[in-house]
């Protein structure tokens, strides 16, 4: 898919560019657990990866809460395993309910240290796919979903 084609697509209107990717975004792109912002990234007018910011902001709650949703959402279709190699380890115990994995991801977080999760979409097809989630103990956290060219 090339910037032209990206940007002929009525599902999602405006498209700003990305200075620090060279890629364009799309703020208000519906998923199933709200609006959020889309953005594409291209090597040589290929696209390379999407990238769909699933949450942005400072409450520890919501950013446990909303990565909980994006699992569970899209564990319905997909194979989802956490990547130990590049991950916190959370725990399988924590994995088996929301109200689990909240708390354990709360209490990490009063720890103080960052966090880094890797949850892989599929590990077994070619294609990349998978969420990031980070939490900085000085209040920014970020979930988002990336998929990348085969």
């Amino acid at each position: 898919m090339s910037p032209r084609q990206v940007f002929i697509q009525p599902d999602c209107k405006p498209f700003l560019p990305v200075r620090v990717t060279g890629g364009i975004e799309c703020p208000n792109f519906i998923t199933p657990i709200g609006e959020r912002t889309i953005s594409f990234e291209f090597e040589e007018e290929v696209l390379s990866k999407i990238q769909v910011r699933l949450y942005q902001g400072a409450s520890e709650e919501e950013w446990a809460s909303t990565l909980w949703r994006s699992i569970e959402i899209l564990d319905l279709d997909h194979q989802i395993t956490q990547d130990q190699l590049t991950s916190t380890t959370i725990g399988d115990e924590a994995m088996g309910d929301a109200r689990s994995f909240v708390s354990r991801l709360t209490e990490l977080t009063m720890a103080g240290l960052p966090i880094s999760l890797t949850f892989l979409i599929d590990p077994h097809l070619s294609q990349r796919r998978w969420i990031s989630a980070i939490y900085n103990p000085r209040g920014v956290a970020s979930v988002y979903l990336f998929v990348g060219r085969e």
